[in-house]
């Protein structure tokens, strides 16, 4: 139905854009092909906006030509607005010399994209810091960010904080992350590392439950030590379940040493399959 759908929009935007010129169809079909990952096509009528001196146009062509490593074109895309003072266009221009690595540049526009108000910026230009291990800079640009509202940068903050072995504020930080598995997951191995077993067995159980595969990899290690096989087996399932090809095989072979051996097939079959898909 989306696909049919699609096509019917498809046909209506090309009928308005041959007999009108739209430009809101002209960038709309541009988009519809962008996000259809057919980029040939989404170049055509993002080219032809930009011939109708559109803004977004000229965005939309440029993000593409971003996206697909097209650096050069990127670059012409965006320097003139960029040049002119768009913030939009000067943290577009900046991504473009990062990707270069000419980083003095990118660091340029960063800079002017943030003294003209734009909050990107200052998520990238931090990200470039920290890329490059200068954290104390990293952390001048991030702390002045909104960090509940995202997980990402929160974790970032506390990869630092741990690198400075500044473990309270990496904790602070990770929880900070809220409800997420990456967040769990590194909270556990700050709490492992402090020889905190129950919270790091609590932390792990959390992301494991968000389908967090390097959770279930541990709690499957932790259990195993302790001799826990219900649980043991719990979670290599969970890891099966993950495609995980270690699991599959400790699996099948804790159910031979069960003598289980309708299930040790099942799992045993999974890896010849996968073996047999390899050589093809």
């Amino acid at each position: 139905m989306r696909n049919q759908n699609n096509f019917e929009k498809i046909s209506i935007l090309k009928n308005d854009i041959e007999k009108n010129n739209n430009l809101k169809s002209i960038i709309e079909l541009g988009e519809i092909y962008y996000n259809a990952n057919i980029f040939s096509l989404a170049e055509k009528y993002f080219k032809m906006a930009v011939k109708n001196d559109s803004y977004q146009g000229k965005i939309k062509l440029g993000k593409l030509y971003l996206k697909e490593n097209r650096l050069n074109l990127a670059e012409k895309c965006f320097k003139e607005l960029a040049d002119n003072g768009d913030s939009k266009f000067q943290n577009y221009l900046a991504m473009v010399y990062e990707k270069q690595l000419r980083l003095d540049l990118a660091i340029k526009y960063y800079e002017l994209a943030i003294k003209n108000g734009n909050e990107n910026s200052i998520f990238n230009l931090g990200l470039l810091y920290y890329e490059n291990k200068q954290y104390d800079l990293a952390i001048k640009f991030w702390e002045n960010l909104d960090l509940e509202d995202d997980p990402k940068l929160c974790i970032s903050l506390a990869d630092i904080y741990h690198e400075k072995n500044d473990l309270k504020k990496c904790e602070n930080y990770l929880k900070l992350a809220g409800d997420n598995s990456t967040a769990y997951y590194l909270l556990a191995l700050l709490y492992k590392e402090q020889n905190l077993e129950e919270l790091s067995e609590k932390y792990f159980q959390l992301g494991a439950e968000r389908d967090d595969i390097d959770c279930q990899i541990e709690l499957y290690k932790l259990y195993e030590s302790q001799n826990k096989y219900e649980l043991v087996e719990k979670y290599l399932k969970l890891l099966v379940g993950n495609g995980n090809l270690d699991a599959i095989y400790d699996l099948a072979e804790k159910y031979m040493k069960q003598e289980d051996y309708n299930n040790a097939v099942i799992y045993y079959k999974i890896l010849e399959n996968k073996n047999l898909e390899d050589t093809w």
